[in-house]
């Protein structure tokens, strides 16, 4: 009786039909936004950027030390710029270690791996669920930053001319479109984030090594951005693309990478004065920069 019954169970599981990555994906998503910790992500990141704009815009001294930040009293288009700055070095690391660093640890820790793989049957199928999902929560979250610092900043300030990194004005329609291509080209480190982090959370499993994985990653790839390392290996890490958006605010726009001093000033490099063998040189001569 017993062989009858393991006979007529395994012949059922032999016709039913495999989970489709579809319906996984569906599944997995909904796992996700199920979570306490993702509904909070997903809540502040489309409501903390309006807030956090709107209130450094409204006082009397504004973060001067960061890009754009100074013209955040000007255009609200400034706002999810510097938005932006902050979140390729602190925020969009954090994002990723907390959505696709615990993917797959968490299965580990609630012991429902063979349940998943019973019901599924394939641990191809499982992974492409499980990362399709974490890309679709990561890319809501950041297009929450940016709808929402780009709102706050418009609203409290105005749809206003940016001015460039070299000076140069940027109508609002240029510079919406600008901002929007600065943000697009975040995705791509973001994206190569988020692969350490579903590396990290099979590889380690419940180690919590594998959550902070992709932080630690973008914490050593700022770290070599300052080192004197080769030029080709600074541009060739994910990190740069962080940065390399600096391009795209300045006339004409600077589209391919650039030595890091000229890249320091917008795109162009301080100019020598020409002067004559043994002529004095003046004061405002030594410090001619490009206007």
């Amino acid at each position: 009786m017993t062989t009858a019954t393991a006979t007529a169970v395994a012949e059922h599981t032999a016709a039913a039909p495999r989970v489709s990555v579809a319906c996984g994906y569906r599944f997995e998503l909904v796992k996700l936004v199920s979570q306490w910790r993702i509904r909070l992500l997903v809540l502040a990141c489309w409501i903390a950027p309006a807030l956090f704009v709107a209130g450094v815009s409204g006082q009397s001294t504004l973060p001067s030390d960061t890009l754009f930040g100074r013209w955040m009293h000007a255009t609200g288009w400034a706002g999810p710029l510097v938005m932006l700055g902050f979140a390729g070095s602190w925020a969009l690391p954090l994002l990723t270690s907390l959505v696709a660093g615990d993917v797959f640890a968490a299965e580990d820790r609630l012991g429902t791996w063979r349940h998943l793989l019973v019901a599924v049957r394939s641990p191809a199928r499982i992974f492409a669920a499980k990362a399709l999902a974490s890309v679709t929560v990561i890319l809501a979250l950041v297009a929450g930053l940016v709808v929402s610092s780009t709102v706050g900043g418009l609203l409290a300030v105005g749809n206003q001319p940016l001015v460039g990194l070299d000076g140069h004005l940027l109508s609002p329609g240029d510079a919406a479109g600008r901002v929007l291509l600065a943000w697009l080209s975040a995705l791509a480190p973001t994206l190569a984030l988020a692969a350490i982090g579903l590396l990290g959370s099979v590889a380690l499993g419940r180690s919590s090594m594998g959550l902070l994985l992709p932080v630690l990653v973008a914490l050593a790839m700022q770290v070599a951005q300052m080192l004197p390392l080769p030029v080709a290996v600074r541009l060739a890490l994910p990190g740069y693309a962080f940065i390399a958006w600096n391009g795209l605010f300045t006339s004409p726009a600077q589209l391919t990478p650039s030595s890091p001093i000229s890249s320091s000033y917008g795109g162009t490099s301080p100019t020598r004065p020409t002067t004559a063998p043994g002529a004095a040189r003046s004061p405002s001569a030594c410090c001619r920069w490009p206007r």
